[in-house]
C-alpha cells in the first residue's frame, strides 16, 4: 500500500509495474494487486470513473509535465497558472501582458 499511496493512488496497473520493478522476484499478479486495493476505502471512494476513448496523461516525477494556462485580461493583467501532473501543486503569476 505504500508503493500504491507514494504513486499518488495511480492504480493497480502502475502499482503493479512498480513492484515488478522494486522486487523482481515477487510472486504477485495484477489480480492480487487488484485485490489488495479494492479493500482499501479511500481507493473505492476515489476510484476514477474511466471514459472510453480518454487518454490519461502519466507523470512519474514532480515537474515531468506540467499544465500551463493564460487568463485575462482582468483590469490589463493577465493570470498564468501552472499545475503540476504528478503533485498537483498550483503556480500562479500575474502579468501586465500575454507575451514573452
Amino acid at each position: 500500500m505504500r508503493i500504491h499511496s507514494g504513486l499518488v493512488h495511480r492504480g493497480a496497473k502502475i502499482t503493479y509495474e512498480r513492484l515488478k520493478d522494486i522486487r523482481s522476484d515477487l510472486k504477485v499478479t495484477l489480480e492480487n494487486v487488484k485485490q489488495v486495493l479494492s479493500r482499501f476505502a479511500r481507493c473505492k471512494q476515489y476510484n476514477p470513473i474511466r471514459i472510453e476513448g480518454f487518454t490519461y496523461i502519466e507523470a512519474f516525477e514532480s515537474g515531468e509535465k506540467v499544465a500551463i494556462d493564460v487568463i485575462g485580461p482582468y483590469n490589463g493583467n493577465y493570470i498564468v497558472t501552472a499545475i503540476d501532473y504528478l503533485s498537483r501543486f498550483v503556480m500562479e503569476k500575474v502579468f501586465k501582458n500575454k507575451t514573452s
